[in-house]
């Protein structure tokens, strides 16, 4: 699934926000030209006030700031000197470059580390991600979007005709912090919202049989993932990596404009199919593995989609 769940991660349960229908009746009702105009419309107000009000607002308050932290600067570099000398035995491991089958092979193991984190871990005879359902999702969102973007620079580089990579991991860095805000938190409190407006509990006088008030419900909660979370998800995602590269508002706006659409359109006809294959052919012990794999290939193609337009 595309990020944390509640109460459990969405690695135990995959398919419980996603739709069930390829949305090309969507983009049929909606042409893109129709929408592609209201994103430009929504977002050059929002890009105006960054610009002229939030940007002078925050460097006035770094440069409030400035005197108050200047005590803490020592205490700064002697942190830094100590993960510095952590970190030298690691230094080859840093420089070095990385077959391709290498950075595939390390990208799964990542996922699947986090499958088995979220789904058999326990502390106190409670899964962890129950126990610590935050800090679980979070650390969660970071490893499949960090596993998701080493992923997308080795394929970057696969388009060039390079065969290894040398990972930027400074990009990886942001890439964890993405997947910590976008992955991690923010659908963790989704679908608390969405279950609490949507319990799965039926009523106990129903005039059709049950089955069809399940899946009604069901059809009813993954399309609304798609249509709203999916939206902000993706937008979200555009505008945390356009924070941490520094871009200008008008960059921001730009790649909004080119990539917010595309990968949209992208989310609606992948996570319909792989929602298909979970109830009709996986089996339900299969379930975790495939969705921790699935959202490991969805964050590398949103992190491919999130850098640096031209």
């Amino acid at each position: 699934a595309r990020g944390g769940g509640a109460p459990t991660s969405p690695v135990s349960r995959p398919a419980s926000a996603r739709p069930t229908f390829g949305g090309d009746h969507l983009m049929g009702a909606v042409s893109g030209e129709k929408v592609l105009g209201a994103i430009r419309r929504g977002i050059r107000p929002v890009g105006n006030v960054i610009q002229r009000q939030c940007i002078p607002l925050l460097k006035k308050i770094r440069e409030g700031a400035s005197p108050l932290l200047a005590p803490l600067h020592p205490l700064y570099d002697q942190c830094a000197a100590a993960v510095g000398q952590l970190a030298a035995p690691l230094a080859p491991l840093f420089a070095r470059e990385f077959r391709e089958y290498e950075v595939y092979a390390a990208s799964a193991a990542l996922a699947m580390l986090d499958v088995l984190l979220v789904t058999f871990f326990r502390v106190r005879g409670e899964l962890l991600v129950e126990r610590y359902p935050v800090v679980t999702n979070s650390l969660q969102g970071a490893a499949l979007v960090l596993a998701g973007d080493a992923v997308a620079q080795q394929w970057a580089n696969r388009q060039r005709g390079v065969p290894t990579l040398r990972p930027d991991w400074g990009r990886l860095r942001k890439a964890s912090l993405v997947g910590v805000l976008n992955v991690g938190i923010w659908p963790y409190y989704w679908y608390l919202l969405v279950d609490s407006l949507l319990p799965n509990s039926a009523p106990s006088r129903l005039a059709y049989p049950l089955w069809l008030y399940e899946w009604g419900l069901l059809s009813l909660k993954i399309t609304l993932d798609s249509a709203v979370n999916g939206a902000l998800s993706i937008l979200s995602s555009l505008s945390l990596w356009s924070a941490l590269d520094g871009d200008s508002p008008e960059r921001w706006q730009a790649k909004v404009e080119q990539r917010f659409l595309p990968t949209w359109r992208m989310d609606w006809r992948v996570w319909p199919l792989y929602n298909i294959l979970c109830f009709t052919v996986l089996p339900l012990g299969m379930r975790p593995l495939t969705s921790g794999v699935a959202s490991m290939l969805w964050n590398a193609y949103v992190s491919h989609q999130s850098q640096p337009v031209a």
